[in-house]
Protein backbone atom coordinates (compact mmCIF):
# COMPACT_ATOMS: atom_id res chain seq x y z
CA UNK A 1 0.00 0.00 0.00
CA UNK A 2 2.64 2.08 1.25
CA UNK A 3 4.61 1.60 -2.75
CA UNK A 4 1.35 2.92 -4.17
CA UNK A 5 0.59 5.99 -2.73
CA UNK A 6 4.40 6.72 -3.58
CA UNK A 7 4.29 5.99 -7.22
CA UNK A 8 0.60 7.63 -7.42
CA UNK A 9 1.35 10.67 -5.33
CA UNK A 10 4.63 10.90 -8.09
CA UNK A 11 2.14 11.11 -11.06
CA UNK A 12 0.09 13.80 -9.40
CA UNK A 13 3.21 15.61 -8.92
CA UNK A 14 4.26 15.12 -12.65
CA UNK A 15 0.78 16.34 -14.10
CA UNK A 16 1.59 19.76 -13.60
CA UNK A 17 5.30 19.34 -14.53
CA UNK A 18 4.39 17.93 -17.60
CA UNK A 19 1.95 20.43 -18.42
CA UNK A 20 4.60 23.29 -17.77
CA UNK A 21 6.65 22.19 -20.20
CA UNK A 22 4.53 21.45 -22.71
CA UNK A 23 3.12 25.17 -22.34
CA UNK A 24 6.72 26.60 -22.32
CA UNK A 25 8.00 24.95 -25.57
CA UNK A 26 5.24 24.04 -27.94
CA UNK A 27 1.74 22.85 -27.99
CA UNK A 28 2.31 20.64 -31.07
CA UNK A 29 -0.26 18.55 -28.97
CA UNK A 30 -2.89 20.54 -29.11
CA UNK A 31 -3.57 20.59 -32.63
CA UNK A 32 -3.88 16.44 -32.81
CA UNK A 33 -6.42 16.58 -29.90
CA UNK A 34 -8.12 19.05 -31.46
CA UNK A 35 -8.52 17.24 -34.95
CA UNK A 36 -9.34 13.81 -32.86
CA UNK A 37 -11.96 16.04 -30.80
CA UNK A 38 -13.50 17.28 -33.73
CA UNK A 39 -13.86 13.83 -35.43
CA UNK A 40 -15.45 12.97 -32.45
CA UNK A 41 -18.02 16.50 -31.73
CA UNK A 42 -18.92 15.54 -35.56
CA UNK A 43 -20.67 12.57 -33.82
CA UNK A 44 -23.10 14.83 -31.87
CA UNK A 45 -26.15 17.28 -33.49
CA UNK A 46 -24.08 20.17 -32.17
CA UNK A 47 -20.69 20.97 -30.68
CA UNK A 48 -22.48 22.69 -27.54
CA UNK A 49 -24.18 19.03 -26.85
CA UNK A 50 -21.35 17.02 -27.63
CA UNK A 51 -18.25 19.27 -25.36
CA UNK A 52 -21.35 18.97 -22.50
CA UNK A 53 -21.63 15.09 -22.98
CA UNK A 54 -17.85 14.51 -23.32
CA UNK A 55 -17.56 16.83 -19.95
CA UNK A 56 -20.01 14.58 -18.17
CA UNK A 57 -18.30 11.29 -19.19
CA UNK A 58 -15.36 12.56 -18.58
CA UNK A 59 -16.34 13.67 -14.87
CA UNK A 60 -18.67 10.68 -14.78
CA UNK A 61 -14.93 8.22 -15.49
CA UNK A 62 -13.27 10.62 -12.72
CA UNK A 63 -15.73 10.10 -9.81
CA UNK A 64 -15.79 6.38 -10.75
CA UNK A 65 -12.36 6.17 -10.62
CA UNK A 66 -12.23 7.75 -7.07
CA UNK A 67 -15.42 5.88 -6.04
CA UNK A 68 -12.86 2.72 -6.92
CA UNK A 69 -10.03 4.06 -5.13
CA UNK A 70 -12.21 4.78 -1.90
CA UNK A 71 -13.90 1.51 -2.19
CA UNK A 72 -10.40 -0.13 -1.90
CA UNK A 73 -9.78 -4.26 -2.83
CA UNK A 74 -9.81 -4.80 -6.44
CA UNK A 75 -11.67 -2.13 -7.52
CA UNK A 76 -8.72 0.42 -5.88
CA UNK A 77 -6.15 -1.80 -7.87
CA UNK A 78 -8.46 -1.01 -11.66
CA UNK A 79 -8.68 2.53 -10.70
CA UNK A 80 -4.90 3.11 -10.04
CA UNK A 81 -3.85 1.17 -12.64
CA UNK A 82 -5.92 3.35 -14.97
CA UNK A 83 -3.90 5.93 -13.73
CA UNK A 84 -0.68 4.09 -14.21
CA UNK A 85 -1.55 3.51 -18.03
CA UNK A 86 -2.55 7.24 -18.31
CA UNK A 87 1.40 7.93 -17.04
CA UNK A 88 2.72 4.41 -19.39
CA UNK A 89 0.77 6.18 -21.87
CA UNK A 90 3.35 9.08 -22.16
CA UNK A 91 6.09 7.24 -23.90
CA UNK A 92 4.74 8.13 -27.17
CA UNK A 93 6.54 11.63 -26.08
CA UNK A 94 9.90 9.36 -26.45
CA UNK A 95 8.55 7.51 -29.87
CA UNK A 96 8.23 10.85 -31.44
CA UNK A 97 11.13 12.07 -30.54
CA UNK A 98 12.91 8.35 -31.88
CA UNK A 99 10.47 8.62 -35.16
CA UNK A 100 11.45 12.72 -35.44
CA UNK A 101 14.64 12.50 -34.44
CA UNK A 102 13.70 16.28 -33.18
CA UNK A 103 12.13 17.35 -29.59
CA UNK A 104 8.99 16.81 -29.13
CA UNK A 105 7.34 19.04 -26.16
CA UNK A 106 6.92 17.55 -23.03
CA UNK A 107 9.57 14.77 -23.33
CA UNK A 108 11.93 15.63 -20.21
CA UNK A 109 8.81 15.31 -18.08
CA UNK A 110 7.51 12.51 -19.69
CA UNK A 111 10.58 10.18 -18.83
CA UNK A 112 10.15 10.29 -15.10
CA UNK A 113 6.32 10.48 -15.84
CA UNK A 114 6.35 7.13 -17.84
CA UNK A 115 8.74 5.82 -15.49
CA UNK A 116 6.49 6.43 -11.83
CA UNK A 117 3.53 4.42 -14.20
CA UNK A 118 5.37 1.61 -15.15
CA UNK A 119 6.26 1.57 -11.19
CA UNK A 120 2.93 2.03 -10.03
CA UNK A 121 1.99 -0.70 -12.21
CA UNK A 122 4.45 -2.74 -10.75
CA UNK A 123 3.46 -1.59 -7.04
CA UNK A 124 -0.35 -2.78 -7.98
CA UNK A 125 1.17 -6.03 -9.41
CA UNK A 126 2.45 -6.86 -6.32
CA UNK A 127 -0.37 -5.50 -4.43
CA UNK A 128 -2.85 -8.18 -6.22
CA UNK A 129 -0.47 -10.98 -6.05
CA UNK A 130 0.21 -10.38 -2.22
CA UNK A 131 -3.69 -10.12 -1.94
CA UNK A 132 -4.95 -12.74 -3.59
CA UNK A 133 -2.13 -15.01 -1.75
CA UNK A 134 -3.33 -14.20 1.24
CA UNK A 135 -7.19 -15.27 0.41
CA UNK A 136 -5.97 -18.14 -1.19
CA UNK A 137 -4.04 -19.38 2.07
CA UNK A 138 -7.39 -18.07 3.91
CA UNK A 139 -9.14 -20.97 5.61
CA UNK A 140 -12.64 -19.19 5.55
CA UNK A 141 -12.41 -18.97 1.96
CA UNK A 142 -11.79 -22.75 1.67
CA UNK A 143 -14.92 -23.95 3.53
CA UNK A 144 -16.71 -21.91 0.43
CA UNK A 145 -14.88 -23.53 -2.10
Amino acid sequence: MKDLKLWFGWIIIMVPIHFAEQLATRLDELYTLRAGLGIVLKLFPNTDFGIVTLVGIASLLMFALSYGILAGGRARLVSLGFFALIACAEIHHIVEVLVNRTYSPGTFSAIPFCLFGVMLMRAIIREYGSSMTVADKSPALADHA
